[in-house]
């Protein structure tokens, strides 16, 4: 009968268990990842559709605060902050132009929806480069 010898699998068992419980500190550095790309796309569709009058709006958009949790999700927010020299919020501005204001006569440009999803991709490739980081730190 042959008899096997595993040399470094406790080591193993360990780097697997990490990966498995993916830390806040590493989970979080995904989401900024994610959110980069995410703020340079809602940059590029806001001067796509002409919302670039004054800059304001695109120089307001940015992350929000740290990670969040729900339940088991973790997220981070990327909203326009700040007010604007005459005290309306960049926030009601972005929403106003997403969604439009028909007694206004300001059209929907679906701006921030079409930044996410063209930019989903770019997104994905961000996280699994900061978790493949993460990984080779482990010799995974």
């Amino acid at each position: 009968m042959a008899d096997f010898e595993f040399d470094g699998l406790a080591e193993l068992m360990d780097d697997l268990e990490a990966v498995a419980d993916l830390s806040d500190e590493v989970a979080e550095e995904m989401l900024r990842a994610q959110a980069d790309v995410v703020i340079n796309a809602e940059k590029a569709s806001a001067a796509a559709h002409g919302l670039v009058d004054s800059g304001q709006l695109q120089a307001s958009i940015g992350i929000q605060g740290t990670m969040k949790r729900k339940g088991l999700n973790r997220y981070i927010d990327v909203t326009p902050k700040g007010r604007r020299q005459n005290g309306v919020r960049n926030a009601e501005v972005a929403f106003i132009h997403e969604y439009g204001a028909p007694k206004r006569g300001i059209p929907a440009k679906a701006w921030i929806r079409q930044a996410v999803e063209t930019s989903s991709e770019q997104t994905t490739a961000a996280a699994a480069e900061v978790y493949n980081q993460f990984l080779n730190s482990r010799n995974l």
